[in-house]
């Protein structure tokens, strides 16, 4: 109850009540308070005032900075934090974010800031702490987190390292076999390089640890490789320093074909009419390259391809038979799958060796026919015929001249007999099998010469 003067222009008529309510204990937040009130001027009828409202907010916010990872890069990094209020609460009005630095006070970093996140420069070598403090629409402020010892417990505690970078260098090139280093490969970080592991990823399926060895400032890359084969590869780097810091860089090397190389040897020697086999070793810095050959015999015969053994290095090896005694040039050429190719010469002389002949051809024609035989039965039977070659009298191979080698010879010759047997009529070569004695014991009829042409 009271007086209020008559109003006029200065508004001195108007009059206000105010007044508090406490609340019933224990009630929950977003409980709803309804206010009203009746004015009465002298006698006048009730004047009801409009219907005032009041939520109740009853506990406190919460928040916390997000959890931090124990190291990180020095430089700019995020902050992050979140906060609630209760259900039925007035909601979170902002935070405040607070700093300690290598143990030092608190201090306030981001001040009723309403944003959840915010960017800090952190010097290298430094710890950083953090906590936040939430308030809510209704202006109510959450207890700063301590404890037991009443000592401010932070959310999150990070410390920050050195940043780590590399430099690949210029792009390279190198011949098949070289052994490539990387000059221009510098690791730029100014901690510990202990604290360095280098991954090297050569381009050819060789992926390993790198070797480095400190510089001021960081560490140069001392690793080196071999490459097999010819190519463009992509050297990749790949180096973690603390706190999985992380950075890569690549180069290019181009590397050229090498060509084989044949290892020379001394003067060979082989008899005629017998098999030589020919041995060569080459080399070859390429060791993924394939190889061809080829071999001149030097005798007129045709030109032979050969595909070399890899192994141990590259080797071709051939057999061949000289059909003249002399001094014969054997020219190699190994050829790898990049086109290059080495040719070496090697001197072999052939010396006298066991005759070839055709059997059957008794006379030494040259070729087997009605005359053969004839002479046949001439030395069986009349020795009027001393053949140089008694091998070649031997037509049916049974290792003793008898009846049976002219009937042989008739019968192939003109019934359509089997033809002699190796090295037969047409063909000239050394007696492929073992002859017997009278006594039937291995022997040799012999073959001391042939006249018959041969190629």
């Amino acid at each position: 109850m009271g007086f209020l003067y008559p109003n006029d222009e200065s508004g001195r008529g108007r009059g206000h009540v105010s007044y508090t309510v406490r609340h019933g204990a224990n009630l929950p937040s977003g409980t709803q308070i309804h206010n009203m009130a009746t004015i009465v001027f002298d006698y006048n009828d009730p004047i009801e005032t409009p219907v005032v409202l009041n939520t109740l907010d009853a506990m406190l916010p919460a928040s916390a900075v997000l959890p931090l990872p124990a190291r990180v890069e020095a430089g700019v990094f995020k902050l992050e934090w979140s906060g609630s209020d209760d259900a039925g609460g007035s909601g979170i009005a902002g935070y405040d974010v607070y700093v300690s630095i290598d143990d030092g006070p608190f201090v306030i970093l981001f001040e009723r800031t309403p944003y959840t996140f915010g960017n800090l420069e952190a010097q290298l070598g430094h710890t950083f702490a953090f906590y936040s403090v939430a308030i809510d629409n209704a202006g109510h402020v959450e207890e700063v987190p301590k404890g037991a010892d009443e000592e401010i417990v932070p959310d999150a505690v990070i410390s920050t390292v050195a940043p780590v970078a590399i430099e690949a260098g210029s792009d390279l090139s190198a011949t098949e076999g070289d052994l490539v280093s990387l000059p221009g490969a510098i690791i730029t970080f100014p901690g510990e390089v202990r604290g360095l592991k280098l991954v090297i990823d050569w381009g050819d399926g060789t992926v390993e640890d790198g070797t480095l060895t400190p510089i001021e400032g960081g560490a140069a890359v001392s690793s080196s490789h071999r490459y097999a084969d010819d190519g463009i590869y992509t050297i990749t780097f790949g180096v973690t320093g603390e706190a999985n810091t992380t950075a890569c860089d690549s180069l290019r090397v181009t590397v050229q074909n090498a060509p084989p190389s044949i290892v020379p040897q001394p003067a060979l020697e082989a008899r005629a009419n017998e098999i030589f086999t020919l041995a060569v070793v080459f080399t070859d810095a390429g060791a993924a390259d394939v190889h061809t050959a080829t071999i001149n015999w030097g005798d007129g015969s045709p030109l032979e391809t050969v595909k070399p053994s890899e192994a141990a290095g590259g080797q071709v090896v051939a057999d061949h038979a000289y059909r003249r005694t002399g001094l014969f040039t054997i020219t190699v050429t190994v050829t790898d799958d990049g086109g290059a190719s080495d040719v070496e010469n090697f001197a072999v002389n052939i010396i006298e060796g066991i005759p070839i002949f055709r059997r059957g051809d008794v006379d030494g024609s040259g070729t087997v026919d009605i005359s053969d035989p004839i002479n046949n039965l001439f030395l069986q039977f009349l020795g009027t015929f001393d053949p140089t070659c008694k091998d070649a009298l031997d037509d049916d191979d049974s290792g003793a001249i008898d009846i049976a080698d002219p009937i042989f010879s008739l019968t192939s010759q003109f019934i359509g007999g089997p033809p002699q047997p190796a090295p037969g009529p047409n063909n000239c070569s050394i007696d492929p099998t073992r002859d017997k004695d009278d006594l039937g014991n291995p022997g040799d009829l012999g073959c001391d010469s042939y006249s018959g042409a041969c190629n």
